[in-house]
């Protein structure tokens, strides 16, 4: 379980406002954990009413690719900027943009669009960023994120990329799924906790197709070298990324280190993710 201190625990270092952490098993594992909407804020909206307001970031998020990392001894970065300003999923040269996207307004109970990657002036922080990532050449980048109950049933939700195609195909897709499920069932089972996890491929949504941080490090990557990555968008819902006091329910943390092992079993045993669609 998560313990208040846990984050404190991992000597990670802070380069202009990224959290940026390499552990000791990651030049031989190489597995990045990223979650790059994890800087959550409150921004009222008083051209609704007085008291609305939106809430952006997916809280927790950090915390779960900083386990994801631990589990493996690997490596995480986690952008410590609003989406406002600047999204890491989004390209460099869409700032200032009219970049957008769908948010509900509180106490309006609807949703309006929100302008998001607003500020020009992160550019070089953008820059810096993905400057990391290619340094650190890693053999997979794995991009943590978090999706809201209310129309989305899954508990964790895998994205594979249009047409599955960063794992190669559905066929790898699916087999990594049902590998990464019999791994929760069995750990569940031993631990005597009751398993009622809903795991799913996203088919449209959110697939990581449009997650910058995947096209740029993985699907480009891949068309233009010989040496290949794996790449994963997972999205975590809020019924259990967030609970009593901010914790994390007990079955996705273990699911979520459970997940980082797939990924390292997987990159270990299957070589099959390297042909690209």
């Amino acid at each position: 379980m998560i313990k208040k201190n846990f984050p404190r625990k991992i000597p990670y270092k802070r380069i202009k406002n990224i959290d940026y952490c390499i552990l000791d098993e990651f030049k031989k594992n190489r597995i990045l954990f990223t979650a790059e909407h994890a800087q959550t804020s409150v921004i009222k909206t008083p051209e609704y009413g007085n008291k609305s307001y939106i809430s952006l970031g997916d809280k927790n998020t950090d915390k779960l690719a900083m386990m994801m990392a631990h589990r493996l001894q690997s490596g995480f970065m986690i952008p410590r900027f609003s989406r406002i300003d600047a999204d890491p999923c989004r390209p460099i040269n869409t700032l200032g943009k009219n970049e957008r996207i769908l948010v509900k307004v509180f106490g309006l109970n609807e949703k309006k669009y929100f302008l998001i990657h607003r500020n020009k002036n992160y550019a070089p922080l953008l820059s810096e960023y993905h400057s990391i990532i290619e340094k650190l050449n890693p053999s997979a980048i794995v991009s943590v994120h978090g999706m809201g109950p209310q129309k989305h049933p899954p508990d964790i939700l895998l994205g594979f990329g249009r047409g599955y195609r960063i794992i190669g195909g559905r066929k790898n897709a699916l087999r990594f799924k049902e590998f990464f499920i019999q791994k929760v069932v069995d750990a569940l089972a031993r631990l005597k906790i009751e398993n009622n996890l809903n795991i799913k491929i996203s088919k449209w949504l959110f697939t990581g197709e449009k997650n910058y941080i995947l096209f740029r490090h993985v699907i480009q990557h891949n068309k233009e070298s010989k040496k290949k990555r794996f790449g994963m968008h997972v999205e975590f819902n809020s019924r259990g990324r967030i609970i009593d006091r901010n914790f994390i329910r007990k079955d996705y943390q273990i699911a979520s280190q459970l997940l980082a092992d797939a990924v390292l079993e997987w990159l270990n045993h299957t070589k099959t993710y390297y042909f690209m669609k």
